[in-house]
């Protein structure tokens, strides 16, 4: 066999072991997305403005309610994240940061939560996440009592309910600012 002969049979074994590398890898990849897909962050948020409503929305309730869904819809939970007693205006939450670094590392396909409000009652953030963030990223959104879910479409109210959800923060907020002004003024008599 000449010189030649042997580089190209060389080249030809590294091509093909380069192939099967690049085939099995990829093989592997599709496995681990296909993994993530049915991996559920369970997101549960309660704010101390919630009030009235506080035992329907109670994080043990949104718990039981998330996990009884993901079990029924055999999605696997990769974690439970809770906010709890913080407002869903910010979204610097520790947890909210925490799911969202699992979403980036690709643990995490689906994100449940009880209702749209408990993701967020900031219509911008909320449409960011949920009409670009999680697109990007091929996380599924999935709001129970809302009946939202972007795997299937037909969520046209769901910009709707989140400006009714900020207006309900902002609302309730007044009365709360409010008496503190009012308490401020007025004199402690003795």
């Amino acid at each position: 066999m000449r010189q030649n002969d042997l580089q190209c049979a060389a080249t030809r074994a590294i091509l093909t072991m380069q192939s099967i590398s690049f085939v099995a890898a990829y093989g592997k990849e599709r496995k681990v997305q296909k993994l993530q897909q049915n991996m559920a962050a369970i997101y549960c948020r309660l704010s101390r403005d919630d009030g009235g409503d506080a035992e329907s929305n109670s994080i043990q309730n949104q718990k039981m309610l998330l996990n009884k869904y993901a079990k029924e819809n055999g999605f696997r939970v990769f974690s439970e994240y809770v906010d709890d007693g913080i407002s869903g205006t910010t979204f610097e939450r520790e947890s909210f940061k925490r799911m969202i670094a699992d979403i980036e590392d690709g643990k995490v396909g689906i994100v449940i939560c009880k209702d749209l409000s408990r993701l967020g009652r900031n219509n911008a953030m909320v449409a960011y996440y949920t009409e670009i963030y999680f697109i990007e990223n091929r996380v599924r959104f999935i709001a129970v009592n809302d009946q939202i879910d972007t795997f299937v479409g037909d969520n046209e109210i769901m910009p709707f309910k989140s400006v009714l959800n900020e207006y309900y923060a902002r609302d309730i907020s007044k009365p709360i600012s409010e008496i503190n002004h009012t308490t401020a003024n007025t004199p402690i008599l003795a």
